[in-house]
């Protein structure tokens, strides 16, 4: 791995090795489709949602908002949206979820970050 982006997030905990796996080694590629997550409105929209307790909604792109950090390699907003989406369908405990919302906010700026100093 040679690009300073892709190296930073991995650096930040994030699992960059599978991100490259899955597109057969290609850098250019990986940081194409990486340049694009600041753009991604899920996070966004989750935030709205949660604000108005409107949990069918806030899930749903919690959810979305999990898949692509998943497929991104950016597991440390990967794991913390999967407990978000799973107390919104279980017992929707609104503090737990807030408390993750502050983690999940500063790992998503981080990420961001990094992204955007790397344009």
């Amino acid at each position: 791995m040679t690009e300073p982006m892709l190296i930073q997030l991995e650096e930040a905990g994030n699992k960059i090795p599978g991100l490259l796996k899955r597109f057969a080694g290609n850098e250019a590629i990986c940081i194409k489709l990486v340049k694009k997550f600041p753009g991604d409105e899920n996070y966004a929209n989750y935030l709205e949602e949660i604000k108005v307790q409107n949990y069918r909604d806030a899930e749903q792109s919690v959810h979305t908002l999990k898949g692509v950090a998943s497929n991104l390699g950016l597991t440390k907003i990967a794991d913390v949206t999967q407990l978000i989406v799973d107390e919104i369908r279980g017992e929707c405990d609104y503090k737990k979820i807030e408390g993750w919302n502050k983690e999940l906010t500063q790992l998503y700026e981080e990420t961001v970050d990094i992204i955007n100093k790397n344009m």
